[in-house]
């Protein structure tokens, strides 16, 4: 049975496994509240957002947090903020968030089976952050915290592209 887009009336929506269900974009955060405008932003777009270390850093375990991200996760967001201020003066963003990266990225990929020819995750990475040398290759835009807004353009450009991927995988 075909469920109408219009359970879903102010969310982009596609076919997942026989049914209709709204885009959902997981949205890994560390420590700063910035996730806060950029889930704003994301959701303006259309999209679903999905922030499981929100308002109380409350996490689901290992197992709901593989199961939330595979059925109901298109793409993630991950903020990669000035979390933690290095010996050396540099800064990196909260641990747990390249541990959650990895994990997401598995899960969509599986999912995909790298056939969208575009990585369904997105890094915005603040300006002082440093990456660790396993993300220094994967491209990710640069936000200052001062003017987030900034990154709206591009992020609403990558988030259309991924979407549009997905519509025409599952086509």
């Amino acid at each position: 049975m075909f469920e109408s887009p219009h359970l879903f009336p102010s969310y982009k929506v596609h076919r997942f496994k026989g049914k209709t269900r709204p885009f959902t974009v997981y949205v890994l955060r560390g420590k700063s509240t910035v996730w806060k405008i950029i889930k704003n932003l994301i959701e303006s777009y259309g999209y679903k957002v999905v922030v499981i270390r929100g308002e109380n850093d409350d996490p689901l375990v290992h197992s709901e947090l593989k199961e939330m991200i595979y059925w109901e996760c298109d793409c993630a967001v991950a903020i990669l903020t000035a979390d933690e201020k290095l010996q050396n003066g540099n800064y990196i963003t909260d641990p747990d968030v390249y541990y959650e990266l990895g994990f997401v990225q598995a899960l969509i990929d599986a999912e995909y089976c790298n056939q969208l020819f575009k990585d369904p995750v997105i890094l915005l990475k603040q300006e002082k952050v440093m990456l660790p040398n396993s993300l220094s290759d994967l491209p990710y835009l640069d936000f200052n915290k001062n003017n987030i807004r900034e990154l709206d353009e591009s992020l609403h450009y990558n988030l259309d592209l991924i979407y549009n991927k997905i519509l025409t995988f599952y086509q």
